[in-house]
């Protein structure tokens, strides 16, 4: 876990990809600093004015939640034989359940867990779990 004294917040910091300062419309580089603020109050304020901003930086509202930012694109889903965790396979998000399976299957070290053992039952939860039940 960071810091809070660790966190980049001067102006050079939030410089964007090419170099130059940042703009006074904030972009990332104001998000991030109002992000920052609660868990460095000081070093994040001190950057505010850098930023073309008026007024504290505790009075701006908290950065809009945008769902698009936290989607995931692949997952790395758990793979467990008879309860224990075997292995991880990484895969696509809203992959078809045959494909998660058929991906586990094909995983060596999963494969060797399975060698000469009957298959019982498969249990598939999207996006997190394959468990197999063998005897």
């Amino acid at each position: 876990m960071y810091r809070a004294s660790r966190l980049p917040c001067g102006r050079d910091h939030c410089a964007d990809s090419n170099g130059s300062p940042p703009t006074p419309s904030g972009g990332p580089e104001g998000r991030f600093k109002n992000s920052a603020a609660p868990s460095g109050v000081t070093r994040a304020g001190g950057g505010w004015p850098g930023l073309g901003r008026e007024g504290g930086l505790g009075r701006v509202s908290w950065p809009a939640f945008d769902p698009e930012l936290a989607r995931e694109d692949e997952y790395q889903i758990v793979v467990q034989i008879n309860g224990r965790v075997r292995g991880h396979v990484l895969a696509e998000a809203g992959l078809a359940e045959e494909e998660v399976l058929r991906r586990a299957f094909a995983d060596p070290k999963i494969a060797s867990f399975l060698e000469g053992k009957q298959k019982v039952k498969t249990v598939v939860v999207p996006n997190k779990l394959v468990n197999i039940v063998v005897r």
